[in-house]
């Protein structure tokens, strides 16, 4: 017999027993739950099978609750013919783009003046009281959480923890993806958490809690660069705020890992196009890198990066010159292109382990239809509401916002790419 992995504890399952224990503490985690992906069974493990659930008490008596006959198809196994074109896709995509890339390094070694650095809006440091007002934002976005962090898991919240937290190596959480369910950099992290405080639900969603908290402390910093400090400040306060930002700061998923480190890559890209800086090329090579190891999606922020540098590396020398506002060094090119080759070189030996999964998933997923209204029902989400009005007051604040950078045209455009993908 074989431990496939231990069951959790889900909320309003059992509304019966809900009924007759509700005076008791935890009365609503009245029934549990484990998915079982057959991938994830045993080699050879094929075929009928029986499945039994054990309930094990404090005093380590085990009592068989019930079980299950499964059949699982031997040919359900992944094979190379099922994965072989996904993969030299993705190989052929690879090599282009690294051919692509030494291209660009000639671009980049061209001896060209080096501009004067663009001053960024708020030059001046933050006085105590809008430090004071930044602390209470962060405190306020974190208790606004807290309340929830001891809710019953939801599905995918219960599917990560099963398969890649609670009592799995943490070598298995980094060479695992699931169906796509394993954010591998939040799950190593809950892991951790784990290992150190127990598999409780608010130990998996501290890593979510924290870096939310985080990503509003840095929505206002990079905000505060770029367009000054009310706008900093005013930037702080939405986030801080937004119903949609909340649930995700109490999920014990990656997006709230996504949305920082994508902030500081961002922050740091701009930097690095701006200055020259060699420190913020190196924080961006780590925070692009982490960004996608909390989720692929991150590889979307990179993208609309890496189209950037291609434009700023390729157009010609007389229409840099005649653009001040978007002139930029060969120096920060030269940061940037190793910066790039960086982020790919890391990124790919981290997922590499877990290459053929991936190919297996997308191919056995294949392309989903095209939605039209998906942009509507985006923003909206964004938004909160499905309210016009509300909606419509969180379009107009959009463009107020894409106003205060009109004399930044590099930045506005980088940001408008990067929410439209």
């Amino acid at each position: 017999k074989t431990l496939l992995g231990h069951a959790t504890f889900t909320e309003g399952g059992r509304p019966d027993v809900e009924g007759i224990f509700s005076t008791l503490p935890l009365y609503t985690r009245s029934s549990w739950g484990y998915i079982l992906d057959p991938r994830t069974l045993p080699k050879g493990a094929r075929g009928t099978l029986r499945v039994y659930a054990l309930a094990r008490d404090a005093e380590g008596h085990a009592t068989v609750l019930g079980a299950r006959t499964l059949t699982v198809d031997p040919r359900e196994e992944s094979s190379w013919a099922r994965i072989s074109g996904p993969l030299v896709a993705l190989i052929a995509i690879g090599v282009v783009a690294g051919l692509l890339h030494l291209l660009l390094w000639v671009r980049c070694r061209e001896d060209v003046r080096a501009p004067a650095p663009i001053q960024p809006v708020a030059t001046d440091k933050a006085g105590v009281a809008e430090l004071t007002v930044v602390a209470l934002l962060v405190l306020a976005s974190a208790a606004i959480n807290v309340p929830a962090m001891t809710r019953g898991l939801g599905y995918d919240e219960l599917y990560t923890a099963s398969h890649f937290v609670v009592d799995t190596p943490l070598w298995k959480t980094a060479t695992s993806v699931g169906v796509f369910n394993n954010h591998i950099a939040y799950s190593l992290i809950a892991g951790l958490g784990v290992r150190l405080l127990g598999p409780a639900e608010w130990v998996l969603r501290l890593p979510a809690l924290v870096f939310g908290a985080a990503a509003v402390y840095f929505v206002w910093r990079f905000t505060r660069v770029l367009a000054g400090a009310r706008a900093g400040l005013l930037s702080a306060t939405l986030l801080a705020l937004s119903p949609f930002f909340a649930d995700w700061s109490r999920s014990a998923r990656g997006y709230t890992g996504l949305a920082l480190m994508a902030l500081i890559s961002s922050h740091s890209f701009l930097t690095v196009i701006r200055t020259g800086s060699p420190r913020a090329a190196i924080q961006h090579t780590v925070v692009t890198v982490l960004a996608i190891y909390f989720h692929l999606y991150g590889a979307w922020v990179l993208l609309v990066q890496y189209s950037f540098f291609l434009w700023l590396a390729l157009r010609p020398t007389r229409a840099r010159h005649a653009a001040a506002a978007t002139e930029v060094s060969r120096g920060s090119l030269r940061l940037l292109w190793r910066s790039f080759l960086a982020v790919a070189c890391v990124t790919v030996l981290l997922y590499l382990p877990t290459l053929t999964q991936l190919a297996q998933v997308a191919n056995a997923r294949g392309r989903a239809p095209v939605r039209a209204a998906f942009p509507g029902d985006l923003f909206y989400a964004f938004a909160s509401t499905n309210s016009v009005v509300v909606g419509a007051s969180v379009g107009l604040l959009a463009v107020i916002g894409l106003l205060c950078l009109r004399r930044r045209r590099l930045e506005a455009s980088y940001l408008v790419a990067l929410l439209g993908v």
